[in-house]
């Protein structure tokens, strides 16, 4: 039996990440999860930290507006993804590949702590991308020219 959780990653076109990847070595700025809530906490990070991607190629897409995507996925005990798929497609397929791949990228993900057992969890993250064009000089409207002093 698998254990099924909900992540939740948005993205804007103006989101950062400056935060360090999380890392399972030694080495890593963020301490190991310790039990399922913090697990759960680190995999939703990791798979918000691939946003920008989601926006880079949205942006290569020409896409406006708003769209959500849910990719499921499942994480096996040492942190690998199998069976990256649509849930709920955006409507659009070049979006939904770029949802798929997000999952995927953000692979590893930490291996399962104590309390999760050895079954794989299978995952349902929806994607929210916020994406507005860049204004241009083309698209500015006109301003109002002043009024005439009476």
């Amino acid at each position: 039996m698998t254990a099924r959780f909900f992540l939740a990653a948005f993205a804007t076109a103006a989101i950062s990440l400056s935060l360090p990847a999380f890392g399972q070595d030694a080495t890593s700025q963020r301490p190991a999860p310790s039990d399922k809530k913090s697990w759960s906490q680190a995999v939703g990070a990791q798979i918000k930290r691939q946003s920008t991607l989601a926006v880079i190629k949205a942006r290569e897409l020409g896409l406006d507006g708003d769209f959500e995507v849910s990719v499921g996925f499942t994480i096996s005990v040492d942190g690998k993804v199998s069976d990256a798929r649509i849930v709920t497609s955006s409507g659009n397929p070049d979006l939904d590949a770029v949802a798929i791949d997000m999952a995927n990228r953000a692979a590893p993900f930490p291996t399962f702590t104590p309390d999760m057992g050895e079954e794989p969890v299978s995952l349902v993250a929806p994607i929210i991308l916020k994406l507005k064009k860049p204004e241009t000089a083309d698209t500015l409207s006109e301003p109002a020219p002043p009024a005439a002093a009476e």
